[in-house]
């Protein structure tokens, strides 16, 4: 069975479209992005029409779509939750809430030789939030 997850992040002033997909075993992703805030609303979207037109993909075939849950600026996430959770409504799929610091933190330990003792056991992520805050959050790596 084929599985397609069209995925949408507005946390921050990027607006991010991407679409994952495993067809015949095969593993692919494909990505839009844009910078600027003020224009998430606007942009995102026809971003993700484009892109699944771009991966000649129709809506009915999606399997979910997958949402960046922040932590993030207030307005961008409720854009990118309020249009997974319409498309997901309307095409009767699960929506995916993703935070997006444990995705920072996934991304630093992939690839990484974890047999290495040099390898941390806790992955620290820091992001800033603006105004002198930051967002923190520690994820501790699975042992294989």
């Amino acid at each position: 069975m084929d599985t397609y997850i069209l995925a949408l992040e507005t946390s921050s002033s990027w607006c991010s479209v991407a679409l994952l997909s495993q067809v015949n075993g095969q593993t692919h992703c494909i990505a839009r992005t844009h910078e600027g805030a003020a224009e998430h609303t606007r942009k995102l979207l026809p971003m993700a029409d484009a892109l699944l037109r771009t991966a000649s993909v129709d809506h009915q075939a999606l399997s979910a779509v997958a949402f960046g849950q922040g932590p993030g600026a207030f307005t961008g996430l409720r854009v990118a939750c309020g249009l997974a959770q319409g498309m997901a409504l309307g095409l009767g799929i699960p929506v995916i809430p993703v935070a997006s610091l444990q995705v920072l933190a996934a991304q630093a330990a992939d690839g990484r030789d974890q047999a290495d003792a040099s390898y941390p056991a806790v992955h620290v992520v820091v992001q800033d939030a603006r105004m002198g805050e930051a967002y923190v959050a520690a994820y501790r790596v699975p042992e294989q």
